[in-house]
C-alpha cells in the first residue's frame, strides 16, 4: 500500500508502519517522543491503526500521549497524573476504538486505498462490508488541504455522508466530495465517513 506514496514517509507513518498489527517492541520510544513532542502525529497513527486492517496494539501511555526515551525509559511507569494528560488523544482513542466495535467494516471490511493527494499527502481509503462502508481520509501533510475527492465508486449523488469523529456531513455532488471551506483536510487529521 505504501507504494502509492512517492514521497519519504513522515515519522508518524513510520511510527504506524512499526507498530501495526505487532507488539510494540519494548526497546521502542514512545509515540510523542519519536514525534519530537507534537501530538497531532500520534494521533494520526493512532487513527489508521484503528482504522487499517489487522488488530491495532496500543502500547501503555500512548493514549494519553506519554513520552518515553529509549530503553528502559519507554517502560516508565504509567503517568496517573490526569492534569499532564494529552486529554484530546485520549478522547479520540476511546472514540476510535468505540467506532472499531461498532463498525464491521472497520474489524472484518475489506480494504482498499483508492485515492492519493501526493502533494498534500492525503490517503483516502475505503473499508467495505455488507452491514456498511466506511470511508477514510488520513492527512500525513504539515498543511491544511482544499481538495475534492473523487467518491462515485461508492457513492451516488446526493448521498450524504457524516464524519463518525465530528458529526459533520458532507454531500456528494458529481461523483466527489467537497473538501473545502469549513471541510477542509487539516494537517494530520483523520476524517472517517458513513452514508446516513
Amino acid at each position: 500500500m505504501w507504494i502509492l506514496y512517492d514521497f519519504k514517509l513522515s515519522e508518524s507513518f513510520q511510527v504506524l508502519l512499526e507498530l501495526h498489527n505487532q507488539s510494540a517492541p519494548t526497546n521502542s520510544l514512545k509515540r510523542v517522543t519519536r514525534a519530537s513532542g507534537d501530538l497531532l502525529r500520534p494521533r494520526e497513527a493512532i487513527f489508521m491503526q484503528m482504522c487499517l486492517p489487522g488488530s491495532p496494539v496500543l502500547y501503555y501511555g500512548d493514549e494519553i500521549g506519554m513520552q518515553g526515551g529509549a530503553d528502559p525509559d519507554n517502560r516508565r511507569t504509567l503517568n496517573w497524573n490526569i492534569a499532564t494528560w494529552d486529554i484530546p488523544t485520549l478522547l479520540l482513542t476511546r472514540k476510535l476504538i468505540t467506532l472499531r466495535k461498532r463498525h464491521h467494516a472497520l474489524r472484518e471490511g475489506s480494504f482498499d486505498p483508492y485515492w492519493v493527494h501526493h502533494s498534500g499527502r492525503v490517503l483516502v481509503f475505503a473499508r467495505e462490508h455488507p452491514q456498511g462502508n466506511l470511508l477514510a481520509v488520513s492527512s500525513n501533510g504539515w498543511q491544511s488541504l482544499s481538495t475534492s475527492i473523487p467518491v462515485d465508486r461508492y457513492y451516488a449523488d446526493g448521498a450524504v455522508l457524516v464524519d463518525l469523529l465530528t458529526g459533520d456531513s458532507i454531500t456528494v455532488a458529481n461523483g466527489h466530495l467537497d473538501m473545502s471551506g469549513s471541510n477542509q483536510i487539516t494537517a494530520h487529521q483523520g476524517r472517517l465517513f458513513k452514508e446516513l
